[in-house]
């Protein structure tokens, strides 16, 4: 939500309260809305979205704008990347996959072996109430 917004203050925010203001969001058809979607539907509420957008990073942008709030992945929003947003959990339990697309039976190369690692070790470090770990190393068989 935009910096100031009246539910700044709170711990944590539910569907409920979130569907009472205008809602900024990826398309539900996406996969990547669908995951934020489904947080609604499995109360039954409705998810209208005002304002649709491609990319997290464009919603931040609208939020930040305080064109409305959002749902949006921790990922998108680690290190505090987005002054002028207030981040809350949301109650429901969530989960948000991410995904690397590869060349079926291609091998990988040691550059991708280590961007993977680097991103886990990424993701893990701004997951809540998990410390992050080192990755175990990778042996490149030959």
């Amino acid at each position: 939500m935009p910096a100031g917004h009246e539910l700044a203050g709170c711990q944590q925010v539910s569907a409920a309260e979130i569907i009472r203001y205008p809602l900024i969001g990826i398309d539900p058809n996406d996969p990547y809305g669908r995951i934020m979607a489904e947080i609604f539907a499995r109360d039954s509420l409705a998810y209208d979205i005002t304002i649709r957008a491609r990319f997290g990073t464009t919603v931040c942008a609208l939020v930040k704008a305080g064109l409305g709030i959002a749902v949006i992945d921790q990922f998108t929003v680690a290190h505090g990347g987005y002054p002028g947003i207030e981040l809350l959990r949301i109650a429901e339990p969530t989960k948000f996959d991410t995904y690397v697309a590869v060349k079926r039976g291609a091998p990988l190369s040691l550059h991708i072996e280590h961007f993977i690692d680097c991103l886990r070790s990424e993701m893990r470090a701004v997951e809540p109430g998990r410390p992050p770990r080192k990755p175990a190393p990778r042996v490149r068989k030959k």
